[in-house]
C-alpha cells in the first residue's frame, strides 16, 4: 500500500502507523476526507464509485456546524403555545420582557440554528 503512493508524508504515516498490517489483520479503511473546498462534478463523480470515503467539504461544513467567524443572530420568528402552561415572566427593562416557560421538544427542534448549534453562537439562554 504504502510502496504506490508518490506522497512522502502519506507513505510515512502510513508505514509509522502499520496500516498494511492492520487491513491483513481484518480492519476495514473507511476515508474521511474534509476540506473548505466545495465539491465539484469531479469529487461528486469519484464519491459515487467510491463508498468507503466520506467527504466534508465546505457545503456539508456549513449546513453541519457553526462556522468559525461571528455568526450573525437568528432572525427567524417562532411562536410556542403556552396555552396550558405555567410560565413566568420578568420584565428586564421597559423594551425588554423575558419569559421562562416548558417548550415542547418538538417545537424546538424546529427552530432556526438548533441542529448546526448556530442558535447558540449567542449565549442564548
Amino acid at each position: 500500500m504504502h510502496a504506490t503512493t508518490r506522497n512522502k508524508e502519506l507513505k510515512a504515516l502510513l508505514e509509522d502507523t502499520d496500516i498494511a498490517k492492520k487491513i491483513r489483520d481484518g480492519y476495514t479503511v473507511k476515508g474521511i476526507f474534509v476540506t473548505n473546498a466545495r465539491r465539484d462534478d469531479n469529487a461528486i463523480n469519484f464519491l459515487a464509485t467510491s463508498r468507503n470515503i466520506v467527504l466534508y467539504d465546505a457545503g456539508e461544513l456549513e449546513a453541519s456546524y457553526v462556522p468559525l467567524d461571528k455568526t450573525a443572530p437568528i432572525a427567524t420568528e417562532i411562536a410556542f403555545d403556552l396555552f396550558e402552561s405555567n410560565y413566568l415572566r420578568h420584565r428586564i427593562n421597559a423594551d425588554v420582557e423575558m419569559v421562562v416557560a416548558p417548550i415542547a421538544a418538538n417545537d424546538l427542534v424546529r427552530m432556526d440554528g438548533i441542529i448546526s448549534g448556530e442558535l447558540f453562537a449567542y449565549d442564548v439562554r
